[in-house]
């Protein structure tokens, strides 16, 4: 896995930080926390490919953590070509020391005009 120090992430990614149980750490001889480090192809999966979302509108996906495993989820309905977005799920925000998108004061009128 591509496990990295926090001090060696790359600014561009989204973080997803990685929570261990104590038998995984100590094989580690680590007790910071560990990240996924998604700047390098030949390392991680599709999910490098995936941009951070910078408001709630973009946003299309939330990761969270389920085990030692990382997930991305949609939120809304993806149309074809549409790029993927992703940000934190409220509980893995918390985690990673981030805050979740707030719905904007826009999106608040749209979803009234949709009732």
């Amino acid at each position: 896995r591509p496990l990295v120090r926090l001090s060696e992430l790359k600014d561009c990614y989204i973080h997803l930080k990685v929570s261990l149980d104590k038998s995984d750490r100590k094989d580690r001889d680590l007790q910071e926390d560990l990240w996924f480090e998604l700047s390098s192809e030949a390392l991680c999966n599709w999910m490098m490919f995936v941009r951070p979302a910078q408001n709630h509108l973009e946003q299309n996906l939330v990761a969270y953590q389920y085990g030692h495993h990382i997930y991305y989820t949609t939120i809304k309905n993806v149309e074809p070509k549409q790029e993927l977005k992703v940000w934190y799920a409220a509980s893995y925000a918390e985690f990673v020391n981030q805050k979740i998108h707030d719905v904007s004061e826009e999106e608040r009128k749209g979803i009234h005009t949709l009732h």
